[in-house]
């Protein structure tokens, strides 16, 4: 077992000076810190929220299959000034072209502004995810995860080998959607290590070679 740090694309349903509300591919841990990258033309900012809340909102319909989206509100944590300065200008730019008026429960007021949008924004967002590591080689490994990452995106694994905890960079080179679960189903993603030197990649080397000669040992014996 492993962990995932892929970047993925997600709608902005709404934001506010103090949070977002997103369509995400997969439920978000409430324990998890996640980073945010929001732009609004060449400036951008990387914030970090935590979940105020993860739910399956709706079902997707695609040929051949149906695809559970899910929304999650996240709270922004230890915002800068320049960055609040950001979400500001994005909100205002957003309600200028804004055609839905948003009205705020009493309940739900807050001292910062808020916008609601139309969907067409969209922002970058750091999950990290369990991964089951279903196969790993000196060159890359394939992993379960609960939804497939871009081809070609770079992501960063972490797990550990004899109790060492490693941590590198992959590249996603294909994806397979799997089992009967037509609604929310596993998939198995390619993943090919970056970098061709380093103690992550030498521990994996020693590990993966360590394996195949105990498992050609036994054979070896019964050819003899």
């Amino acid at each position: 077992m492993g962990r995932v740090y892929t970047p993925t694309t997600a709608p902005v349903l709404d934001l506010s000076e103090g949070g977002a509300l997103l369509e995400v591919p997969c439920i978000l841990r409430s324990t998890t810190i996640y980073g945010v990258r929001l732009a609004l033309g060449r400036d951008e900012a990387l914030l970090r929220a935590t979940v105020l809340r993860s739910y399956a909102d709706h079902l997707e319909e695609l040929p051949g299959e149906m695809r559970a989206r899910y929304h999650a509100a996240l709270h922004f944590i230890d915002t800068s000034a320049r960055e609040r300065e950001l979400l500001r200008l994005v909100i205002g730019a957003r309600e200028a072209v804004s055609v839905r008026p948003h009205v705020t429960p009493p309940s739900e007021r807050r001292e910062w502004g808020r916008s609601d949008l139309d969907g067409t924004l969209e922002v970058e967002v750091g999950l990290r995810l369990a991964a089951s590591v279903l196969m790993l080689s000196h060159g890359g490994m394939l992993v379960q995860l609960p939804f497939a990452p871009s081809i070609g995106i770079v992501v960063n694994c972490s797990f550990a080998i004899d109790e060492q905890p490693l941590q590198l960079d992959a590249i996603v080179r294909h994806t397979h959607r799997e089992g009967v679960d037509e609604v929310n189903p596993p998939h198995r993603v390619g993943l090919e290590f970056l970098g061709r030197t380093g103690p992550a990649r030498t521990a994996i080397e020693a590990y993966v070679d360590r394996r195949l000669k105990a498992t050609a040992g036994p054979s070896r014996e019964r050819d003899s």
